[in-house]
This record gives C-alpha cells, structure tokens and sequence, in this order.
C-alpha cells in the first residue's frame, strides 16, 4: 500500500535539501534501477492539473500564471526531484518565457559552478552533450533519468545557467564549524533576516519529522543552520544574475528553498526590495485530499507558503522512512567496518 503522498511528499521535499542529499537523491537507492522515471500515479485525480493561487485563494488557468510570470523579476519554481511531470512543466515555463522574447538567466539547485562553466563554454551545446558534461561530474543527481526536459528548453532558448547553491565545501564548512564561517554577504543576509521563535522550532520539528526520528539534537542544529545558509545562498546567486540585460531570472529547485515564509524569497526580498518575486511550487497530490488548503499541513502552515501551486500526478516511489533506515544501517555498517580495519 502506497503511504499518503502528503506525507511522503513532506519528507523527499525536505530531505533533498539535507546533508543526505546522495541517500535521498537516491531514495530506492538498494532497488534494481532501469534507468527510467519512477512511475506517475493518481493520474484521473480531480486536482491534477489545477492551479491554486494562494494569495486569492482560487484557481487560474495556464494562461493566467503565464502572464504573472512574464512580469516578474524572479521566478522561483519549486519541485520534487523524482517526480519527471515537474521537470516538464518546468521545461514549459522556461520555453514559455523564451517565446516571448525575454533575456532569461537560469539558476538551478543541481549544477555546481564547474558544470555551469563547462556547459556555458562550450560551442553549440546539444541536449546531450549537456547531460553528459552534468553527468560526468557523478555528484549524485539523476540528470538523464528527470532532468532532460529542463535542459532540452534551457539548450533551445539558448540560455546560460549558473548554479544556484552554496558550493559544498563552503557549506559542510559552514555546518560543520559555525555560520561564522559563512561568507560575509551570507552572514549579513541571516542577521538582517534572522527566524523568530515560532518559525525556528517549526523548522526544527519539520527537519526533525522528515529525517524520521533518526537523527540527533546536533545533526539537527546543523541541518537547520544549512537550510538557512543554502536558501540564503540562492538568494544572493540570484540577486547577482539581475541586470538591466536580464528580464527575468528563474530558480529551479526543490519546492522547499522556494517558501516564502523563510526560503530563499525571504532573503531575496530583502536583496532587492523593489523586485517582483513569484515562487510556484508543483506538489503532488494526495488521493484522498481534494481541498487545496489542506495541502499546507505538510508545509507546516495554515496557508501555503508560495504564490501559487501546480498541483500534479504522485510518484509511486518506496516509503522513505524505511529507505532511510536501510540508508543509516548501511552507513552504520560501513562505518563499523572501518573501525575493525583500522584496529587491525
């Protein structure tokens, strides 16, 4: 039996952005992989499909978000990373912004900077020859298995893209030793924007939850302490990619780094004041839920943290909870392994 999507998107959302990102990247990691995308269920849902503005608290069409995007500085999209049906829709607003003739910078989660220079380098790029420069890197993303359809626009409309997070050295460093250690523009950006009580303990409960009861009071501080250093990160990447050049620069990444109410939109807003800012999650659905207000509990919130929602089919994918346990038993085992060799 398939465990509620609620909750299992609540945790693959949440657990992608973690410091087990190569065990939640690959979440059926001990599973015989065919290469392919996980299977896309809850197909004839009555909320697939639909889209939820938050703010108005009612649906829009295709064409009405559309046109929301096309006035906006920023666009922040948010996904799950196994589900293909994000990554397709997000190929689309990519392409969407294309045709109108828009100057587009793209910042994705899942490129490092070295990627980013490979690919923007390079003369006539092909979809291909972009996932094999992506893939070669062997830093854990399933580039070729969901995300070609991102790319496919990104190689079409002839953009650059720049990686959007925090380069992993600077982060472990940073959670590992103290945010003091955080370049300083990311330092300012947590001062100016720091979380009150009610927001810490919700995030604290939140990492807590979606890691499954598996992790200690100090994993969880330094996860909370990453959280907020990438979603800054993000925010500062982005602010550097505006100019009078750029009509629009768009974030991809997991629909967790784009809540308003402490992600990267809070920092980024506080970047540049002035900017128009729009952050569209694509969530899964539930199927017995078919009140879009319902879909904030996972979030935490009575009301969605995002402008607006895609809502979409679910991935039929393993309960992470128990992919977790077999992940820290393996880690656990490896470890074990490595104390008996050195005391040899």
């Amino acid at each position: 039996m398939r465990i509620p999507s609620l909750a299992v998107h609540a945790v693959v959302s949440i657990l992608s952005q973690s410091l087990l990102l190569l065990f939640t990247l690959s979440i059926n990691a001990y599973a015989k992989d065919d290469g392919k995308p996980l299977k896309l269920i809850e197909q004839d849902h009555p909320l697939v499909g639909k889209i939820w503005d938050v703010n108005k608290q009612q649906y829009i069409t295709k064409d009405q978000l559309l046109q929301k995007v096309l006035i906006s500085d920023y666009v922040l999209l948010g996904e799950t990373h196994d589900n293909i049906k994000h990554h397709q829709d997000h190929g689309w607003v990519i392409s969407e912004l294309n045709k109108k003739g828009l100057n587009i910078a793209a910042a994705l989660e899942m490129v490092t900077k070295e990627q980013a220079d490979a690919i923007n380098s390079s003369e006539n790029p092909t979809t291909d020859s972009v996932m094999d420069t992506l893939e070669a890197a062997k830093i854990g993303w399933e580039y070729k298995k969901y995300y070609r359809p991102v790319f496919d626009s990104i190689v079409n409309a002839n953009i650059k893209i720049y990686p959007a997070d925090l380069d992993k050295a600077t982060m472990m460093k940073v959670v590992r030793e103290g945010k003091e250690n955080a370049p300083d523009e990311l330092k300012s950006l947590l001062k100016t924007n720091q979380l009150s009580d009610e927001v810490r303990e919700a995030l604290k409960k939140e990492i807590e939850g979606t890691h499954c009861g598996m992790i200690n009071d100090e994993m969880t501080k330094a996860m909370m302490l990453g959280q907020q250093i990438r979603d800054a990160a993000m925010a500062n990447n982005l602010f550097a990619l505006k100019n009078p050049e750029v009509q629009a620069v768009v974030l991809i990444s997991g629909s967790g780094h784009i809540r308003k109410d402490r992600g990267a939109p809070m920092y980024l807003s506080s970047k540049d004041k002035s900017a128009s800012i729009t952050s569209i999650a694509w969530l899964e659905v539930d199927e017995e839920t078919t009140d879009p207000k319902i879909y904030a509990t996972p979030w935490g919130r009575k009301i969605l943290p995002f402008d607006y929602v895609v809502f979409t089919q679910a991935v039929d994918r393993p309960d992470p909870c128990e992919e977790m346990k077999k992940f820290m038993e393996h880690k656990h085992k490896k470890s074990n392994g490595k104390k008996k060799a050195d005391n040899i």
